[in-house]
């Protein structure tokens, strides 16, 4: 259990450097992508492929143990996505919301170890929200970068979408693990 603890903490927040780290190449990059590429088409492919890989991944594994409350819930993560594409139009910032999920996954996953599922969800939830804070911050302090407080809402929405996706898998696993225990 220790060497699992230390593994999923140095996972999150090696991360949090990674996220941190690319900052000051970021906004080069894609301004690179904008000019050679249909950067926002390859976003949005990107991010319904993403989608659909977790739907299908799901349904694949757990189509049988999924309740009625389940399939609402996986329905209405798909709502979320769709909002996504349709209400925040530039590329850059929807890929705020599959960075910051997958970061309150990692640090769910580190904080369960030690603590209850509600207290993990609300402790990785916070502090994904303080590292996204946190991220806006740096890049008020880069030539190139600037503080937006819409980005540090994308980075709290992402982190709460992560989580909220998070809950629907562990919930279909501890299903399916009940079925299986019958």
């Amino acid at each position: 259990m220790k060497q699992k603890r230390s593994t999923y903490w140095v996972q999150a927040l090696s991360f949090v450097v990674v996220i941190y780290a690319t900052l000051p190449l970021v906004r080069p990059i894609c301004t690179f992508l904008q000019k050679n590429t249909p950067f926002a088409l390859v976003t949005n492919l990107s991010l319904g492929a993403f989608l659909l890989f977790l739907v299908f991944h799901f349904l694949k594994n757990n189509i049988r143990v999924l309740n009625p409350f389940l399939y609402f819930l996986l329905g209405l993560s798909i709502i979320m996505f769709w909002a996504i594409f349709r209400f925040v139009p530039i590329p850059e910032e929807k890929i705020h919301f599959p960075e910051y999920g997958f970061l309150a996954y990692l640090l769910y996953r580190a904080l369960k170890i030690d603590v209850s599922n509600k207290t993990a969800y609300l402790v990785s939830f916070l502090l994904c929200a303080g590292f996204g804070w946190l991220d806006e911050g740096i890049q008020f302090l880069l030539p190139n970068r600037y503080y937006e407080t819409k980005d540090v809402i994308l980075n709290i929405l992402g982190g709460g979408l992560g989580l909220y996706l998070t809950f629907i898998v562990e919930k279909a696993k501890s299903l399916a693990l009940r079925e299986k225990n019958r």
